[in-house]
């Protein structure tokens, strides 16, 4: 009974272990996905930024 009840609570704490690893998973990491679309508007901001500036640049010459 001693050892039954020692897989027991060593299974429970493993699967505690698991719920916070999932829970603090997407704070810690993030998805490849998210990051190429955060990296593409960045992208796509710095564009528009770099289009006006030139487009400044043009007029004052």
């Amino acid at each position: 009974m001693f050892i039954f009840y020692q897989v027991m609570q060593r299974l429970q704490k493993s699967e505690d272990k698991i719920a916070e690893l999932e829970r603090n998973l997407p704070h810690d990491y993030v998805q490849k996905d998210d990051y190429r679309n955060d990296v593409r508007e960045l992208k796509e901001m710095l564009r528009q930024l770099f289009d006006k500036l030139d487009n400044k640049a043009d007029k004052a010459a």
